[in-house]
This record gives C-alpha cells, sequence and structure tokens, in this order.
C-alpha cells in the first residue's frame, strides 16, 4: 500500500482523512499495530481501485485484517439473495464492499442500504451519482432491476445525469463549470483520464494533486488553459 500512497502523492494524514481516522490511529494501523477493519479495507479499494489482498499485503505475512472480517466483506453475496439489482451487487462484490460499507459510503444506516438494495425503497438522484463515482459505471446499468420495475423516477435519472452544480465541494469551479458545460459526469471523465473514480473524486476536492500529464490531457479535452482549469477558489 506504500507504493500505491506514493505513487498518487497520498500521504498519512491525507489518507487518514480519507479513511476519516486520525493520523495516529492511520500510522498504528500502517505500522501493523492494529489491524484494518473491513470497511477501512473497502474504502481503501475504492480510493486506490485495487485488489484488497494487494492492498493489505504484509511482508511478514501476518494478516491485515481478521479472517471473519474477510470472509464478511468476500462472502456478504450469500444474504443478498433477495435483491433485484444484480448488477450492483456484481460490482460490490468485485470491489468487496459489503452492505455495511456501501451504506456509509452513501451516508446511509445498514438497515436502509438493506431495504433500498431489496428494493423495498427507490434510491434518491444524489444516491444514484454517488454509487456511479464509487464504481464508475453508468447509473442504467447500476440501477437496472431483475423486475422490470424503476429504481429511481426518470427526473431522478436526469438529475444524476447533470448533477455537476451538486459537486460544490470542489475548489475547482472553472473545471466543474466545464464539466457541466459538456454534461461529463465524474465517473466519465475519470475514465478518459485514466483513473479511477475515486481517485478523481479525491483529486477534484483538493485531496490529491493533479499530475502534469493529467493536466495536459484536460487542456485536450476542454480546449481551455492549464491555468483557468485548474484555478482554485481557495
Amino acid at each position: 500500500m506504500i507504493c500505491e500512497m506514493d505513487k498518487h502523492y497520498i500521504s498519512y494524514a491525507a489518507l487518514a482523512k480519507l479513511l476519516g481516522l486520525a493520523r495516529r490511529t492511520v500510522s498504528e494501523k500502517m505500522r501493523g499495530e492494529y489491524n484494518f477493519t473491513a470497511q477501512n479495507i473497502a474504502k481503501l479499494v475504492e480510493i486506490f481501485d485495487k485488489p484488497a489482498e494487494y492492498l493489505i499485503a504484509r511482508d511478514d505475512g501476518l494478516p491485515a485484517i481478521t479472517s471473519k472480517a474477510v470472509t464478511s466483506s468476500k462472502s456478504s453475496v450469500a444474504i443478498r439473495q433477495n435483491s433485484p439489482y444484480k448488477n450492483l451487487l456484481r460490482e460490490m462484490d468485485k470491489h468487496y464492499i459489503s452492505y455495511t460499507a456501501l451504506g456509509e459510503l452513501l451516508g446511509l444506516s445498514h438497515q436502509t442500504t438493506s431495504d433500498k438494495m431489496r428494493g423495498k425503497e427507490n434510491f434518491t438522484a444524489e444516491q444514484v451519482v454517488k454509487l456511479v463515482e464509487i464504481f464508475g459505471k453508468p447509473a442504467e446499468y447500476l440501477t437496472a432491476r431483475d423486475d422490470g420495475l424503476p429504481a429511481i423516477t426518470s427526473k431522478a435519472v436526469t438529475s444524476s445525469k447533470i448533477s455537476m452544480s451538486r459537486r460544490h465541494k470542489s475548489p475547482f469551479k472553472n473545471l466543474i463549470d466545464a464539466m457541466a458545460e459538456r454534461q461529463l459526469l465524474y465517473a466519465a471523465l475519470a475514465k478518459l483520464l485514466g483513473l479511477s473514480s475515486g481517485n478523481f473524486s479525491n483529486k477534484i476536492r483538493g485531496n490529491i494533486k493533479f499530475t502534469e500529464k493529467e493536466v495536459v490531457k484536460l487542456v485536450e479535452i476542454f480546449g481551455l488553459t492549464a491555468e483557468y482549469l485548474m484555478q482554485r477558489d481557495d
């Protein structure tokens, strides 16, 4: 994981912020004094877009997470047989994201997440946008139901496609405006830059710096100057 942190210029302090942990706690986990939780690992997979086994492999051969937590994060599909969202389940399993971890990423309780995944409640437009950012897949694919019923209203689908106005947390207002003008979602631009959705999201929020190569690519995509696109409000 150190290699991935160096590759993306992520310090311990930055990683702590992304994981919602204290810097000291992250330092202790990275030194092997404490194990990572299943929720920590689900978030690490989202941040670095690498398999959990790769990220938490230890040189000393000791486990970085308890076997119970690994089993929970990998085989939780066993309790998901009642969900009509097979595509979304497939992506969750691919990234080792459990119901609980997905709930944390969406800001929902485990029960609410479970109800939505079983089709008892519809996803909101904001939640669909977040799912697109997490998995880097189209909203129509992620919310497709096997029973043919709608996951969200048509109005919500439209909102999820032009949701740039909801992304006020980014200091790159000019870049956000350029994306909105071309109706480019986070996931779509991330793909053009060769980045994971989670990694791009961190960059546009100012947590990680854009590389020179990425800035050049942005200039090519939008036909605007680097100075304009990279101007930060802060």
